[in-house]
C-alpha cells in the first residue's frame, strides 16, 4: 500500500511539474482587446478598452512585467494609432508562436529528464511595447512576443528601432522554442549571477543558456553573432582573451546598435560551454555544472573555462584581475576642490581621470541622499577626453557628496574606472 502511494505521490508530482508550464491567456486578449481599440477612433474608448481587456485581467506575469518596463494604457493605444501596420502584420507571428507552446513544453520536459534538480518556472508569453524579448521575473519567465516572433514578413518601416529592424531581418517565429528555453534557464541559476561582473562571467552566464537551449531542443542555434563567431573563430578567441575579466560588457553584449555584429560574448560563452560539455563523460553532470555554476566563485568560474579547453594552458582570475587593473583609469582630481573645500560661488567643477574616457558616465547620489547632491547638468567631455564637466548650484556652509561609479565610465581603450565607487565629499564656504 505503502509502496503504491509512493508511487502515485511521484506520478502526481511530475504531473504537477509538466503542467501550466506556459501561460498564453495574455496574447488572447490582446488581440481581442485590439480588434475592439480598431473598431473606435475614440481615444478614451481605446483607453478603456485596453485597461478593461488586457491590462487589469492580466497574469500574475504580465503585471509584473508593466510594472519593470513601465507599460500603460497609454502607451499601449498610442502604439497602435502610430504604428498600425507593425501590430497588423505582426498579429499571425505572435498566433504562429502560441501553436508551438507545446514544443516549448516538450522541451521543458526534456531538460527536466537532463537535469533532475529542475525548479518549476511559470512561463508567461504576453504581448509588450517592444522593449524586451524576454525577462526572468523572480522564478518565473516572461517573454514579450512582439519582439521575440518578429520575422521579415512584419512591417517595421514605423518603427523608430533600427535595432529591431534587424533583428527581425534575422529572425524566425520558430526561435520562440529555443528563446523559451534559455530564458528559462536563465531562472535555474544562482540570483547573485551578475555580481562582480566581467567579461567572462557573463559570456557563461548567457551563452551556456544557448548552448543548452540547442542541446535540449535539437534546433540548431541560428543568428548574427553564431554565424559571424564561427566564420571568424580565431580572431574573436583572441579578442576575447585580451577581455576576459573587464567589468565593462559594452564591446562584447548588448551592443548590437553600435556594433557590425554585436554580442560576440553570446557565441563565445555558447563556444566554451560546448566545449566543456564534450570534455564531460557524464553528461548530465556536465548539464548540472553549466547550469548551477556559481558565479561568486571566479575560481569555479576559471576551472570551468580551463576544463573547457577554449584557451591552451590555465588562467587563473586573479592573475588576470591584476593586469586589468594596470589598465584601468582612476579619477586623478576634482577641480577646483583643494581640500575638501570649495567656494560656493562656483557653478562648474571637473571630473580628471588618468586617461582619456568614452562618452557616457555614471553618478550616483552617495548614503545621504539627494540633498547633499550638488550637480544639476552634466555639460561634457573635455577635447582630450581626460576631464568631464558638471554644473553645480551649491550654498555656503554646507556639506556636499556625490558618488562616481565604473558602471559606465570606461576609458577609450574600453576599461572600466579601477573603483567601483569613489565618494566625493566636499564642504562649501
Amino acid at each position: 500500500m505503502k509502496l503504491i502511494q509512493l508511487t502515485l505521490l511521484l506520478f502526481l508530482g511530475q504531473l504537477a511539474f509538466s503542467q501550466n508550464k506556459l501561460h498564453t491567456e495574455d496574447v488572447v486578449r490582446f488581440w481581442n482587446a485590439y480588434d475592439k481599440i480598431i473598431a473606435t477612433d475614440n481615444y478614451h474608448d481605446q483607453l478603456q478598452i485596453i485597461q478593461k481587456e488586457y491590462l487589469q485581467p492580466a497574469s500574475a506575469g504580465l503585471k509584473q512585467f508593466a510594472e519593470i518596463l513601465n507599460y500603460t494604457d497609454s502607451g499601449y493605444i498610442n502604439s497602435i494609432r502610430t504604428a498600425p501596420h507593425f501590430w497588423k502584420t505582426m498579429r499571425q507571428n505572435t498566433l504562429t508562436a502560441l501553436k508551438l507552446s507545446k514544443e516549448v513544453n516538450a522541451s521543458i520536459d526534456q531538460l527536466k529528464k537532463n537535469y533532475p534538480e529542475l525548479k518549476p518556472a511559470a512561463l508567461y508569453f504576453v504581448i509588450g511595447l517592444g522593449n524586451s524579448g524576454g525577462k526572468p521575473i523572480g522564478n518565473d519567465l516572461v517573454i514579450g512576443l512582439e519582439v521575440a516572433a518578429g520575422d521579415s514578413t512584419v512591417n517595421t518601416s514605423e518603427l523608430k528601432s533600427d535595432f529591431l529592424k534587424k533583428v527581425f531581418a534575422r529572425q524566425e517565429v520558430s526561435n520562440i522554442i529555443s528563446l523559451a528555453i534559455h530564458e528559462y534557464i536563465h531562472t535555474q541559476q544562482v540570483s547573485d549571477r551578475h555580481e562582480n561582473n566581467y567579461i567572462l562571467k557573463q559570456a557563461l552566464i548567457e551563452g551556456s543558456c544557448d548552448f543548452l537551449a540547442e542541446l535540449i531542443t535539437g534546433i540548431p542555434l541560428k543568428s548574427p553573432y553564431m554565424e559571424y563567431g564561427k566564420k571568424n573563430a580565431e580572431k574573436v578567441k583572441a579578442d576575447f582573451r585580451k577581455d576576459l575579466v573587464k567589468p565593462s560588457l559594452r564591446d562584447w553584449f548588448y551592443n548590437g546598435t553600435q556594433a557590425e555584429v554585436g554580442d560576440l560574448g553570446y557565441y563565445v560563452g555558447y563556444t566554451i560551454s560546448k566545449k566543456y560539455y564534450e570534455q564531460i563523460k557524464n553528461k548530465k553532470e556536465a548539464i548540472k555544472t553549466l547550469i548551477s555554476l556559481n558565479y561568486s566563485d571566479d575560481e569555479k568560474v576559471f576551472e570551468l573555462l580551463n576544463n573547457s579547453k577554449y584557451f591552451n594552458g590555465s588562467l587563473k582570475y586573479a592573475d588576470l584581475k591584476a593586469e586589468i587593473n594596470k589598465r584601468s583609469p582612476r579619477v586623478a582630481g576634482i577641480h577646483p576642490i583643494k581640500a575638501d573645500r570649495l567656494s560656493a560661488a562656483v557653478t562648474e567643477i571637473e571630473i580628471e581621470f588618468t586617461q582619456p574616457m568614452r562618452e557616457g558616465y555614471s553618478i550616483n547620489y552617495s548614503d545621504k541622499g539627494k540633498d547633499f547632491f550638488p550637480i544639476t547638468r552634466v555639460i561634457g567631455y573635455s577635447d582630450d577626453k581626460k576631464k568631464l564637466k558638471l554644473g553645480v548650484k551649491l550654498e555656503p556652509d554646507k556639506e556636499y557628496q556625490f558618488v562616481i561609479t565604473n558602471r559606465s565610465f570606461v576609458s577609450e581603450d574600453g576599461y572600466a574606472l579601477q573603483a567601483a565607487e569613489t565618494l566625493i565629499s566636499f564642504i562649501t564656504y
